[in-house]
């Protein structure tokens, strides 16, 4: 069943003028009623055609993806939401894979689909360098960061990341626990790392509790990170539970606790920051706030054909996360 200007409107708890209007860039409206409707159109997947010549068989119909080399757990989910979305409005896909993390694989993989006939770019998890934006935008082609927030003003979608490091720490504070670790982030990104370790800071000030530096251990979103944690014979006198800064820091955290005959959430208690499949298939199941990766896909491509369609703006917006109940957080 199609999306129509009434669903937006009611949705968004404005009139069906005001629909029209805000989406045809037209009226005053604030920027707060502007930024609902049009996140709430995106969501639902309906916009207004431009001309028919704009539809024509000459109009590229493709949006090109840019996705790093190493794949990552929750790249599916994201993958699958763009797909769905794409196919909906009859959009096709291209992936341009980056050969590595240097410049130079960053300018090959977007010089790839910028030469090519499309209609706009999404970026996956990329942490774009300054002239690679600069590049993007002289080719005038509409393009959005998804899941990652880059240090400069172009649209994106994602999740919180601060609201991300809060919640896990609210979490295990109402659990009892003081003493919380927080295992596995880039602490130097400036964005994703820097952001949840800020959001585990705010809760712990919230609740009167000194933040100590000596029980962040940086790392790089992976599994080695979460294994060398528990490499060290007084971890269990130092903290009683572990913030995973991903789920591959997570299980790296899980099989290490396991060697070293600590249990989990017995001994330890244990949250993570993802939620992806993987934590559905470790016993116990892992305790997470989770990202909705899916709709992140799906919102950003929604976004971006409003953009090619119907000339809407692009913004930015946040995905809201959410507690996946697992059985690896103990009360104390």
């Amino acid at each position: 069943m199609s999306v129509t200007i009434k669903d937006v409107a009611r949705e968004a708890g404005v009139s069906y003028a005001s629909v029209s209007r805000i989406l045809s860039n037209k009226g005053r409206f604030s920027e707060a009623t502007a930024q609902r409707v049009r996140k709430v159109a995106a969501e639902l997947g309906y916009f207004k055609n431009k001309a028919a010549s704009d539809l024509s068989s000459n109009a590229p119909r493709v949006i090109g993806v840019v996705m790093p080399q190493s794949h990552t757990n929750f790249a599916d989910s994201l993958m699958q939401g763009i797909y769905d979305a794409s196919k909906a409005d009859g959009f096709d896909i291209i992936i341009s894979y980056m050969g590595g993390d240097d410049d130079k694989a960053q300018s090959a993989a977007i010089e790839n689909l910028v030469s090519r006939n499309i209609a706009g770019i999404l970026l996956l998890s990329i942490q774009l360098k300054v002239e690679h934006v600069k590049r993007l935008q002289h080719s005038k082609l509409p393009f959005i960061s998804v899941s990652v927030t880059l240090p400069y003003d172009i649209a994106t979608v994602t999740s919180d990341d601060f609201d991300l490091g809060y919640q896990a720490c609210q979490f295990l504070i109402a659990q009892g626990h003081r003493r919380i670790a927080l295992v596995g982030p880039q602490v130097n990104d400036q964005t994703v790392g820097t952001q949840r370790l800020k959001g585990y800071q705010q809760a712990l000030a919230e609740h009167q509790i000194s933040f100590d530096e000596a029980l962040v251990f940086p790392g790089a979103f992976d599994y080695e990170s979460g294994e060398r944690l528990l490499q060290r014979e007084t971890i269990l006198e130092r903290f009683t539970a572990v913030i995973a800064a991903s789920d591959m820091v997570a299980l790296g955290v899980m099989n290490a606790a396991k060697d070293q005959g600590i249990s989990i959430p017995e001994q330890l208690s244990l949250i993570s920051i993802d939620g992806t499949n993987l934590t559905q298939l470790t016993r116990p199941r892992i305790t997470a706030i989770q990202q909705d990766f899916h709709q992140m896909g799906e919102v950003a491509t929604r976004m971006i054909i409003q953009n090619i369609m119907a000339n809407q703006p692009l913004y930015t917006t946040r995905i809201a996360n959410h507690l996946l109940m697992g059985q690896t957080v103990a009360k104390i």
